[in-house]
């Protein structure tokens, strides 16, 4: 059997399934964009990194003042980060953060994957790679990489379920129920 690619990374998360029947899957650079930092930060300019996450929730717990380096802005120009676009930390134990309108003037690092979905598709995404088996699959990328780049590279190549059009619109509402729960007021903190 000839193979492309005989990474333990990669050889993990064809074994492993997802939990749904009649799946069409699509890999995630198909369902979304992946986008670029356009900015940079300076010391003490907060920030949201991987580490200003709820590890529980995924909500914005507090902006980092440590992190320097490139960045994303969220609003602005059509190539900063928007409402609805979707930040994947390279850890698999932090849920994804859906970017909402609250968070425009918001300065990202660039530790994040940033996706932009396809329409109607960031809920679903979100869900996906957020639920057990998401991270679990994420989990599996990771082991397997040797780096921030490589872990990015693999997770555009992760295959995901892609519902069919009819349940979008149901499957949105109680997604966005889920991913709205654990939101509170942000905070500035010195980490």
């Amino acid at each position: 059997m000839k193979r492309l690619n005989w990474s333990p990374s990669a050889l993990t998360v064809e074994s492993l399934q997802w939990p749904w029947r009649h799946q069409h899957t699509l890999p995630v650079r198909v369902l979304a964009i992946w986008l670029v930092p356009g900015c940079g930060v300076e010391q003490d300019d907060p920030g949201i990194t991987p580490d200003s996450l709820d590890p529980v929730g995924g909500s914005v717990r507090k902006h980092s003042r440590k992190y320097r380096g490139s960045a994303f802005q969220v609003g602005g120009e059509e190539r900063s980060l928007q409402p609805g676009d979707l930040l994947v930390p390279m850890n698999p134990d932090l849920p994804l953060l859906l970017l909402r309108p609250e968070h425009v003037g918001s300065l990202v690092s660039s530790a994040f994957l940033a996706l932009r979905p396809r329409e109607g598709l960031a809920l679903w995404t979100w869900g996906v790679l957020t639920s057990r088996t998401g991270r679990e699959f994420r989990s599996h990328l990771a082991v397997g990489s040797v780096g921030r780049s490589t872990a990015k590279a693999a997770l555009l190549a992760l295959e995901i379920p892609v519902p069919p059009l009819a349940e979008v619109g149901v499957t949105d509402q109680r997604l966005l129920a889920i991913e709205y729960r654990p939101h509170r007021a942000e905070g500035e903190g010195g980490g």
